[in-house]
């Protein structure tokens, strides 16, 4: 399974891409990544909602046996897993 994180906007407007290879990381961090990925509903529709000066726009893409699949989530919308996700991804790139 590969996981891509795009983070993009902010008040200085710097994109963040934080990537992982599964099969490259350490076992512990990488069953992290997998249950993060599995708590995330990429079949959900953030509420319409004005967008917020200096929000976060997210990205989530990940490609595994099934193929692929994406979610976009937008400040304040962001699902706590998908933040659990950006934060493991980050950490994985230290």
């Amino acid at each position: 399974m590969k996981v891509r994180v795009t983070r993009s906007g902010g008040f200085a407007g710097v994109r963040l891409v934080a990537e992982a290879d599964l099969a490259t990381l350490p076992a512990e961090r990488a069953a992290a990544v997998r249950e993060a990925v599995s708590e995330i509903d990429f079949a959900a529709k953030a509420p319409p909602a004005p967008p917020i000066p200096d929000g976060f726009h997210y990205r989530i893409d990940v490609w595994g046996d099934d193929g692929h699949v994406e979610l976009t989530a937008d400040d304040p919308f962001v699902p706590p897993p998908v933040r659990k996700l950006v934060l493991l991804l980050e950490r994985a790139g230290r």
